[in-house]
């Protein structure tokens, strides 16, 4: 469809659809000005503590209008609103605004102007602002305001100015009060400077990130999102080192961004660098950790590491509750990301009394339609249906769907999740025309939704191939077995569990159709991964032995084949796999 694909190309370039610019939406010609968006930006992000316009919620063209008609909201008005990704309490909200409000404000929104000529024309033009800012002079998105540059003298000649004030001061001023109020004056001193400098910083961030985009650097080369990120993420390692806290925040901030640009291993480095600060200023079990740690174990779930992301979690959980006591909301988000990550290693029971626990607490303090009270709904439910409780499970799904298809549409990322598990439960039911009706709109609209490759649509592909293969058509299942593993290639990091896996029911469909060779390939490399992450007695590597051992007694290689079955015997021993293996040692010759 022509509409979410200029979402997502412009000219030769494939960008994430949070950052496209106006005119990458509308199909037209990009060039500096969109580089200047799209860190524009980057800048609202870092400083405000989300994008100016927020993609949860709204169906995808909705998400596209707000970016081409919509004028962007004031950063320092986000950030009044917006919980920062770190628990540090030595800020508020409304310091942060005040530090944003002025000069940080008209420069973003000037690099945040629908109509690229109404931009900065240069890198160099939005580079010489930002130095002008971090030096205390007129920038030149505020130009032509009076009192804007009144305000800029009085800033830059303080002492001759509060000299005629201070007698008018005094004339006003009780004693009493400003003893009274001292402390808390030095409090919101402290604060605001915390801001300003946290402002100034990333404003020299952003400043930096912009030489690095300028044709004399980059060299007329085309950089993408990523580059930038990467870049500015570099140049902050030597930054900062008397100023651990903010380093702290700014590391999160990026730790943020690279999870929502799916780079899990980059993301795990700036948080754990963010942590080792923490851990030094106030120990690692105090609250200041508890979101970056948070941050943290979704950067590991991510990457594929989920026991270490469990074992974050639950520090963050004990952290929370002696803080905030039993009842807290935010235990609910905890209990939720405990319980998705259970079911990742399909500890299911387990993963059960977490989402029971985040739905017990949600029910009590949000509204029947909130989303996230749905969507623990529909997330319970998979772990419902894997605990064969289906009638449970079908009346959730259809529930959440519902509501979902009615708040955020049908092509919103969340609905088509839920539809996705609906048509899995239906297949589990041995309904499988009914599963694959359901999955290919799953597919259509994941292809509208997604920028290009990406792994749920993966995940589809292998649950197509499965409603294929009940309904005998195993070329098919080899197709989108392919496809899937192609796409987990192309999407997740080097190696990746979840790519070994979809390798894995790659190579079994391969055997069934006679291509044997290939298939001991593909069982020999899913065995190597798994090994080398989970270990010999993981169940799913005695998997990929008494496959391989399977392949390679049809390659006529015996030994091999009977070591490989041996070695996995122990670990299958009451499995459903047990007896295929008893089958396969039998059937080799002695």
């Amino acid at each position: 469809p022509g509409a979410p694909e200029a979402l997502t190309r412009t000219g030769a370039r494939v960008l994430t659809p949070e950052y496209a610019s106006p005119e990458q939406i509308e199909g037209e010609p990009v060039g500096r000005a969109s580089d200047v968006y799209q860190l524009g930006l980057l800048a609202f992000e870092l400083l405000a503590g989300r994008r100016p316009f927020v993609r949860e919620g709204v169906s995808p063209l909705t998400y596209q209008r707000q970016i081409v008609e919509q004028a962007p909201p004031l950063p320092s008005r986000v950030a009044r609103q917006t919980a920062m990704p770190t628990a540090d309490r030595e800020t508020t909200p409304a310091a942060r605004a005040r530090a944003l409000s002025g000069e940080l404000d008209s420069i973003i929104l000037k690099a945040l102007e629908k109509a690229p000529e109404r931009r900065y024309s240069s890198a160099e033009a939005l580079e010489l602002d930002l130095k002008n800012y971090r030096s205390g002079l007129p920038v030149s998105a505020s130009a032509g305001r009076a009192l804007y540059r009144m305000r800029k003298f009085v800033a830059r000649h303080r002492l001759a100015v509060a000299a005629g004030g201070l007698i008018a001061a005094l004339l006003v001023a009780y004693a009493g009060t400003v003893t009274l109020q001292a402390r808390r004056i030095a409090a919101e001193r402290d604060i605001a400077r915390l801001e300003t400098a946290k402002a100034r910083e990333i404003a020299g961030f952003m400043q930096e990130l912009f030489e690095y985009a300028s044709p004399a650097v980059s060299q007329g080369q085309e950089l993408s999102i990523r580059d930038m990120v990467d870049r500015g993420a570099e140049q902050l390692e030597g930054r900062l080192t008397d100023q651990p806290r903010l380093k702290a925040a700014m590391l999160d901030n990026l730790g943020s961004i690279y999870v929502s640009l799916g780079e899990y291993e980059a993301a795990l480095a700036r948080y754990e660098q963010s942590m080792a600060l923490r851990a030094d200023l106030d120990g690692p079990g105090h609250i200041s950790t508890a979101d970056t740690l948070q941050g943290l174990a979704r950067a590991r779930r991510g990457a594929g590491q989920f026991q270490q992301a469990i074992s974050d979690l639950e520090n963050v959980l004990a952290i929370r509750r002696r803080e905030y006591g039993e009842d807290d909301l935010s235990l609910a988000t905890v209990y939720h990301e405990l319980g998705e990550t259970h079911s990742e290693l399909r500890q299911n029971d387990i993963a059960a009394g977490y989402h029971e626990r985040a739905l017990e607490l949600r029910r009590r303090h949000l509204p029947a339609d909130h989303l996230d009270l749905i969507l623990s709904l529909s997330d319970y439910a998979v772990v419902l249906a894997r605990q064969g409780r289906d009638d449970e499970a079908e009346t959730l799904y259809r529930q959440a769907l519902e509501v979902l298809e009615q708040r955020l549409g049908p092509a919103h990322p969340r609905t088509v999740t839920t539809l996705r598990n609906l048509a899995v439960h239906e297949s589990s039911m041995d309904r499988p025309h009914e599963a694959e009706r359901l999955l290919r709109e799953v597919l259509r609209r994941e292809q509208m939704i997604y920028d290009g490759d990406h792994p749920k649509m993966a995940w589809t592909l292998g649950f197509l191939a499965k409603s294929a293969i009940d309904l005998g058509d195993f070329e098919r299942a080899e197709a989108h077995w392919r496809e899937a593993v192609r796409v987990l290639s192309a999407t997740l990091p080097a190696r990746h569990l979840h790519t070994a896996g979809a390798t894995h029911e790659l190579a079994k469909i391969l055997l069934e159709n006679g291509k044997v060779e290939e298939a001991c390939e593909r069982f020999a490399w899913s065995l190597a991964i798994r090994l080398e992450q989970r270990g010999g007695a993981y169940r799913q590597t005695n998997e990929s032995r008494l496959h391989l051992g399977r392949c390679k007694a049809q390659m006529g290689e015996y030994v091999a084949a009977r070591q490989l079955l041996v070695e996995a015997e122990p670990h299958l021993e009451g499995t459903r796999s047990a007896d295929l293996l008893a089958d396969s040692l039998a059937g080799l010759p002695e």
